[in-house]
């Protein structure tokens, strides 16, 4: 049982002298790592079951460069919208947001794939995976994968680990560690506050007596006074002291230690890392609905969606590309528009820079028949400038009025998602010139005589060992990258063979149709296509 006597009666110091409060707090949280309650739980939660309801959309590019969100059912939006047989979209993201604040880094397990598609993501949190193989360059090449009490063997593909940016390390940052010494600090003023409410609201106490007490003296006082009116329970019993014993308060009132001041601080401080308006937490007084539509934009703009935007950006780079190249991830905005401000666009733009279904579209109508046209007054003619001949009208846009049920996207956010896959296949293509560069530096050089080429290329020994190294600065990239660009390298290496290869026969042919090809090589002409046909199949 808690109570002040248990406090007052202890070790002495390596000095000397009493164990201080803040000693005594030191100790008893010892040990202590779950800071998920209180304040941080309720921000750290806030943030999770926001971007847990996340709406995802999927663009699609085609090939003459239009972008269009994919509007039917597909196996990427159908896999983040379950994740497993066992999940939901909102816990799956819930849990991995949480693994992400607490522990900075999050892994998502692939559990089963068909083909080279994932059918199953698992969220696993930090003390769930380790690294347990790296390459000569430091990079991660396989993980152990924690179950019950040992651990499974899986490669670096097979895991995406989401990681908060860290500026002093490649491990993820977490948040909990920027409010870790806040956090503590709180919670020792709520267990402070705790045990005092559990002894009646006393302080901690000396029991003071003329003269001097033995250990067993002092033993048999304190228990007497702590079995009599330590605790609770023994609230408002009457003390009476012989042989002019007295009761000496030995504890700082809370109210001179502003404990009430202190806790609303370390409440500020804690929700204002984890980026959370008190707002948002009920805990403002006086709100009003537009200080309330504010605070939630600035909840989703600046803690929402940067935290969103990270998460995504791992799945674009590692996790959309395994269900085409042409896709891009996205997901809808998180803050609400100012409707007012809205209201005023769209009524100022109407039938000048807007159409009718321009507007309509912002507020999610269906498009109407004629609503594609600028209206102006008939009145309206020109009086200076212009020209009255159609053939100088070039350059300007005609609208035609074309009713269409399919979703339009603003040229700006459809340029943006062209870029981002355009730049995205550029990188994996850069990265794939820069695996076969040895065979392309082998095949294509220039001013190099043809049938040193053919000669070169046909030695056995020489292809195995250029193989072999092409294929080992394949697999580092790969490991780089922590992702398998096996759909992709499989048909560039067949393009360069099939070029190589036919540029070697035409080579030959010509050769032979001017009689300059060796008669030895003549003899064995078939022997050496097999051999350049064995190289170049491997």
């Amino acid at each position: 049982m808690n109570n002040p006597f248990s406090k007052l009666f202890r070790k002495k110091a390596s000095d000397g002298g009493e164990i201080s409060f803040v000693q005594f707090l030191q100790q008893l949280s010892k040990g202590r790592t779950n800071l998920y309650t209180e304040w941080v739980y309720a921000g750290f939660s806030k943030v999770a079951y926001s971007l847990a309801r996340v709406e995802w959309q999927l663009f699609q590019v085609a090939k003459n460069g239009d972008a269009k969100e994919v509007q039917d059912s597909h196996p990427l939006l159908g896999l983040l919208y379950r994740f497993n047989g066992k999940s939901t979209r909102f816990d799956a993201m819930a849990k991995t947001i949480l693994g992400f604040l607490t522990d900075g880094e999050v892994g998502w397990y692939i559990g089963e794939r068909k083909g080279n598609k994932p059918i199953s993501i698992h969220v696993i949190m930090r003390a769930g995976y380790k690294v347990t193989k790296k390459d000569e360059f430091e990079n991660v090449v396989g993980y152990g994968l924690k179950q019950g009490n040992d651990w499974k063997e899986i490669p670096a593909t097979d895991l995406l680990v989401i990681k908060n940016v860290n500026p002093s390390g490649n491990d993820g940052y977490p948040v909990l560690s920027a409010l870790k010494d806040v956090a503590e600090t709180d919670w020792f003023i709520s267990q402070w506050n705790k045990n005092l409410m559990k002894n009646d609201g006393s302080m901690s106490a000396i029991v003071k007596v003329p003269g001097a007490l033995d250990a067993k003296q002092s033993a048999i006082l304190r228990k007497q006074v702590e079995d009599t009116y330590a605790g609770y329970e023994n609230a408002h019993k009457i003390a009476v002291l012989g042989n002019g014993a007295e009761i000496v308060n030995n504890s700082v009132n809370p109210k001179d230690a502003d404990f009430i001041n202190g806790r609303s601080f370390n409440r500020d401080l804690i929700l204002s890392i984890i980026g959370a308006p008190k707002t948002i937490l009920g805990l403002d007084n006086g709100v009003t609905k537009a200080t309330a539509e504010t605070a939630e934009r600035i909840f989703a703009k600046y803690t929402l969606e940067p935290i969103m935007e990270q998460v995504i950006e791992w799945l674009n780079e590692y996790l959309v590309p395994t269900f085409g190249d042409n896709l891009w991830l996205m997901f809808k905005p998180f803050a609400t528009e100012d409707s007012e401000q809205k209201l005023n666009e769209t009524d100022k733009g109407y039938n000048r820079w807007l159409t009718t279904n321009e507007a309509r579209a912002q507020y999610g109508f269906d498009p109407i028949v004629g609503g594609d046209s600028i209206y102006m007054p008939i009145i309206n003619v020109p009086m200076l400038g212009g020209s009255k001949s159609a053939g100088d009208q070039k350059g300007y846009i005609e609208i035609k009025a074309k009713v269409s049920t399919e979703k339009k996207i603003a040229s700006v956010k459809a340029f943006y998602i062209k870029t981002r896959v355009q730049n995205r296949t550029a990188y994996k293509n850069l990265l794939a010139d820069a695996m076969a560069s040895g065979v392309g530096d082998k095949l294509n050089k220039k001013n190099q005589d043809n049938t040193k080429v053919i000669l070169k290329i046909g030695a056995p020994a020489e292809k195995k060992e250029l193989m072999a190294d092409n294929k080992l600065r394949a697999w580092e990239t790969i490991i780089m990258e922590k992702r398998s660009f096996d759909e992709h390298l499989a048909p560039l290496f067949k393009q360069i063979f099939q070029r190589q290869k036919k540029i070697i026969l035409d080579n030959l042919k010509k050769l032979d149709d001017e009689k300059k090809l060796d008669e030895k090589l003549k003899a064995n002409k078939d022997e050496v296509i097999k051999k350049i046909d064995d190289a170049l199949n491997g």
